[in-house]
C-alpha cells in the first residue's frame, strides 16, 4: 500500500489571487474600501507612472486626465485611457467621452497582440511593469 501524500498549501490568507494579492490582502483592500465609502477611512493615491503632463501626446486626454492619481491597491494593473472618439460633422463639437479601464497583464496582453484597441484611442496611464 502507498502512503499518502500530503499536499501542502498555503493557508488561504497567504495565498496568491488573480491579481497579485494574498487572500489576506484582499479582504484588507475590500475592509479599507467598504471604510472609504463610509468616509471613515482614505484610500492612499498614488501618481501613475505615465500620468504627467509632458507624457500625454493627445491633447484632449491632457487637459482632461493630467494629475489624474489612482489607489495604490489598484497599482498592479494597467490603466489604459481609452476614447472611440467622434465629432458633429456639423458643429466639429466633440461627441464622445473617454474613460479609463484597468486591465490585468494577461488581458492587456491580450488586447494588444489582438489589435483590441482597434478604433479607439489610447494612452496607458499607468503601467504595473514600469518602474518610474
Amino acid at each position: 500500500m502507498k502512503a499518502e501524500e500530503k499536499q501542502i498549501t498555503p493557508e488561504p490568507e497567504n495565498r496568491l489571487s488573480g491579481h497579485g494579492y494574498t487572500a489576506g490582502q484582499v479582504h484588507e483592500i475590500h475592509e479599507l474600501q467598504k471604510q472609504s465609502l463610509k468616509g471613515e477611512a482614505e484610500i492612499p493615491l498614488i501618481e501613475p507612472n505615465n500620468g504627467k503632463p509632458e507624457n500625454f501626446k493627445d491633447s484632449f486626454f491632457k487637459n482632461e486626465f493630467a494629475g489624474h492619481k489612482i489607489s495604490k491597491f489598484d497599482a498592479v494593473h494597467y490603466h489604459v485611457i481609452q476614447e472611440q472618439r467622434f465629432f458633429d460633422p456639423n458643429t466639429g463639437e466633440r461627441k464622445s467621452t473617454a474613460f479609463i479601464q484597468q486591465y490585468h497583464k494577461e488581458a492587456f496582453d491580450f488586447m494588444i497582440t489582438n489589435k483590441g484597441f482597434g478604433g479607439m484611442i489610447t494612452h496607458v496611464l499607468h503601467d504595473p511593469t514600469r518602474k518610474v
